[in-house]
């Protein structure tokens, strides 16, 4: 359904003295070559720790951002410059998410994003949907009065009401409890295999997530990790006087010398692509 090749995004940060003068910028690395394969039918995931780069990810994908280098293939077309055509075919649930009206009711939010997503839609098909993930009663509830796990389910009706053919979750599960937790599951195991239809999600706690994924993806530091292995850069010595010295593996023996005077050492280690994999 989507290849995803060699895909890369970095974030400026401008530095800004008296609230006007650039007077120097940063450039972080979001992505660093990300390849994957999001196939229809299939739940895909993605673990990794805080920074791993997977929103950054899902936000290209969802037509959110663009980046800077690689490509996403769709039905054998390269679209990775072209957000509106991802817009399209994905739906969005992110778990932090604040754009609901609180003082609305459910079902009035649900209708003003119907009407800015899809030029035809009935209220039988929000109806529907709120049956189908236990949220019928609480329709002409104000969204604020909802719970945590209300909120997630709203959220998800939302999306799918897209109609989209790739549902992107990014950490749906925060701050929802074991129940909610077990209506969504189920409810998607059933969806993704509807049609020409397809799950990414994320999760930096891999337990909420091994027992129903059909693909993983591990992330670190914008990096598929099953392409990349660690490698012993140097050695930070510490010496008893006070001072410290980096010095290569290659020229460890210098440290040697001074070997009495040596405090404490500590290995430098980094993430690097693995050409034999």
């Amino acid at each position: 359904m989507i290849k995803i090749k060699d895909l890369q995004k970095t974030y400026v940060i401008h530095k800004l003295f008296d609230g006007f003068n650039i007077v120097g910028k940063k450039k972080v690395p979001a992505l660093n070559g990300i390849d994957l394969e999001i196939k229809k039918g299939m739940i895909t995931g993605l673990v990794g720790p805080n920074g791993a780069g997977k929103t950054t990810l899902m936000k290209i994908l969802a037509g959110i951002l663009i980046a800077d280098e690689g490509s996403i293939e769709y039905l054998g077309r390269d679209v990775v410059n072209t957000p509106d055509i991802l817009n399209d075919i994905t739906g969005w649930v992110n778990g932090e998410e604040r754009s609901f009206y609180w003082r609305l009711t459910l079902m009035e939010n649900l209708r003003f994003f119907m009407a800015l997503f899809l030029d035809e839609w009935r209220d039988s098909d929000l109806e529907d949907m709120l049956k189908v993930l236990g949220l019928e009663e609480f329709k002409n509830r104000a969204f604020r009065m909802l719970s945590s796990g209300m909120k997630a389910r709203a959220q998800l009706a939302r999306a799918l009401l897209k109609q989209p053919k790739i549902l992107i979750l990014d950490e749906p599960f925060t701050n929802i409890d074991q129940s909610s937790r077990k209506v969504i599951k189920e409810f998607l195991k059933k969806w993704v295999l509807e049609e020409d239809r397809a799950i990414l999600i994320s999760s930096h706690h891999i337990e909420e997530l091994e027992d129903w994924l059909d693909k993983r993806y591990s992330l670190k530091d914008g990096r598929n990790t099953e392409n990349t292995k660690t490698v012993m850069k140097g050695v930070e010595v510490f010496f008893t006087d006070g001072t410290k010295e980096t010095i290569d593996m290659g020229r460890i023996s210098r440290a040697l010398g001074r070997s009495d005077e040596i405090r404490k050492c500590k290995l430098i280690k980094e993430d690097v692509l693995d050409e034999n994999v």
